[in-house]
């Protein structure tokens, strides 16, 4: 079972819940925020099959991709960003202008080697300037936007890419050395260019 607990988790799936509300929900008809435990910087791992569980679903299929074991966190997006919405798989960056330790638990998409402080990656496709609250995922088995540079063999070892903001690449073989730019390794045997491809991220929590 999952060590850790939220709040809250919508009846569409954790990846269908980003909203303009910290809490998740908004009152329709005063669009207040409802209070429903779910607060940003809250954050739960899962198994395989619990993640599964809360994935977005329509009928059989999985249209934003299927959730797999890993940590979530429920978070803000940086006000200052304007994309609306943020692609699927983005690299997201913690921004660090709110690690004072009051300011809530915000991420920004400005985040190649002027700001590699990994924090996750997006995988709510309603993620963006106007729905600023969200799930991402931190660490385990998840889908990442690739650059042009995709893995060619299981287990590449895979960083932030330099050249295309917010989007992961292969800097090499699995016996290459890592960098502070590598977050994981490749899940797949032939990786497919500027899409999203599963990966392993196996990089170091640094904030909960």
């Amino acid at each position: 079972m999952a060590r850790t607990v939220v709040g809250y988790i919508g009846t569409n799936g954790m990846n269908n819940m980003a909203s303009a509300s910290p809490t998740g929900s908004i009152e329709t008809v005063t669009g207040l925020p409802i209070s429903t435990g779910l607060e940003v910087g809250q954050f739960q791992e899962f198994t395989a099959s619990e993640a599964k569980r809360y994935s977005y679903q329509s009928g059989t299929t999985f249209p934003w991709g299927q959730l797999y074991d890993g940590t979530y966190q429920w978070v803000q997006l940086d006000p200052a960003v304007t994309t609306d919405p943020v692609p699927l798989g983005t690299a997201l960056s913690w921004l660090a202008t709110a690690e004072d330790g009051a300011t809530p638990t915000q991420v920004t998409t400005f985040n190649h080697t002027t700001n590699a402080d990994l924090a996750g990656f997006s995988i709510d496709s309603n993620f963006g300037k106007t729905h600023p609250y969200a799930f991402i995922q931190l660490n385990g088995k998840v889908n990442a936007l690739f650059d042009a540079t995709p893995a060619t063999a299981f287990a590449d070892v895979i960083g932030l890419s330099t050249g295309t903001e917010g989007a992961v690449t292969r800097q090499g073989a699995s016996s290459q050395a890592l960098t502070g730019l590598s977050v994981g390794l490749s899940l797949v045997a032939t990786g497919t260019a500027s899409v999203r491809n599963l990966i392993r991220v196996n990089r170091t929590i640094a904030r909960i």
